[in-house]
């Protein structure tokens, strides 16, 4: 709605919020709205809204259809004149997508690279999750297993390539490229036998970060950066880009400030919450939920069941060593509890301000 307010046109198509029905009552801000609705699973068989607000199964492969839809939205908001703020949204490579026919034989080499795969000793780690994965898989089911469902998403993800390359020859043909901001992220990360963890998406680990790449003005080329950035920054990029002012002050910070900054915002800190989505449903089994705080070197999680997690993030990337119960890294753990609870109690701009020094 801001960026409508900013005279954008804005376009949505592809998955909104799980089961969505078309009775529900229409977000605000969308020129075009039209999102997935039901049969999200079946590459065939789906339903979408149209343009006249009608649900139509369209019959053609879903990923197409959404980035063909996304590619409608850009060249009509263009040919108004008004600068546009297009999502393509697809359902792919979600648990449940298989790959277009014409992907669905393409070799996919598969090795798994995070050293916290199919972690070999998680005497460390809680015991909730020592309980769950009492033994590692041997390598090669490991990776069988593993490599068999990476294999589907990365082949159903082929089809999103061809769909943002689409997308990006409209705009050069436009000749907009030079003025456009491209981002591409996710709504959730997954586990794929990191630290033993087998396909879920709700623990705090590292190995299941959303990624996020962002291309266009104001950002330089180049490799993967180490800045402090959180999809809470996202909002503030976007409208700082299109020269609008948010209609309240947003929790984040606009990423291109954040690089902009020498400390590239490593001076931030996260408050953590571990949801049980298994909970939620009745089933109890998983894992207890958590409360934690993350800093660009810290990371501290208290557990339900009283169980804690400490990791060095500068020196321990990938989560290996647990520090909770280390002696040595007692003074660390209590400032990371006391910038918790000061995260759990701050109020406005607040929640802003520095973590300690020793914690960045």
């Amino acid at each position: 709605m801001w960026l409508q307010d900013a005279s954008y046109c804005t376009g949505f198509s592809g998955k909104y919020l799980n089961r969505y029905r078309l009775d529900e009552p229409r977000p605000g801000g969308w020129t075009y709205w039209q999102p997935l609705v039901r049969h999200l699973n079946d590459e065939y068989g789906y339903t979408m809204v149209d343009r006249n607000g009608k649900e139509v199964t369209p019959g053609d492969f879903i990923t197409d259809r959404v980035a063909a839809t996304s590619r409608d939205q850009l060249d009509d908001c263009l040919d108004t004149e008004k600068p546009a703020f297009v999502t393509f949204w697809p359902f792919a490579p979600h648990f449940g997508s298989d790959p277009e026919p014409a992907y669905a034989s393409v070799k996919v080499p598969w090795t798994p690279t995070d050293p916290s795969f199919n972690e070999a000793d998680i005497a460390d780690k809680p015991t909730w999750l020592q309980n769950r994965y009492p033994t590692a898989r041997p390598e090669l089911n490991a990776l069988v297993y593993y490599g068999r469902w990476s294999t589907v998403r990365a082949q159903s993800l082929l089809s999103v390539d061809d769909g943002v390359k689409a997308l990006i020859d409209v705009v050069e043909q436009r000749h907009e490229i030079e003025h456009t901001i491209f981002v591409l992220t996710s709504d959730n990360g997954w586990f794929f036998g990191e630290h033993r963890v087998d396909s879920r998406k709700e623990l705090a680990y590292e190995a299941g970060q959303v990624a996020l790449w962002i291309a266009g003005p104001g950002f330089a080329p180049g490799p993967a950066g180490d800045a402090f950035v959180t999809n809470l920054d996202l909002v503030p990029t976007f409208t700082r880009a299109a020269d609008t002012k948010p209609g309240l002050a947003p929790d984040g910070r606009s990423i291109q400030a954040l690089l902009a900054e020498a400390d590239l915002g490593r001076d931030r800190f996260l408050p953590l919450y571990v949801p049980n989505e298994g909970e939620e449903a009745g089933d109890s089994t998983s894992h207890p939920t958590a409360t934690g705080v993350r800093t660009w070197r810290y990371k501290y999680l208290r557990y339900s069941d009283g169980s804690e997690e400490l990791y060095d993030l500068a020196s321990d990337p990938n989560e290996l060593t647990n520090l909770a119960g280390d002696p040595q890294a007692s003074a660390v753990k209590e400032e990371m509890q006391a910038l918790m609870q000061r995260g759990q109690r701050c109020r406005g701009s607040s929640c802003s301000e520095s973590a300690p020094r020793s914690l960045q």
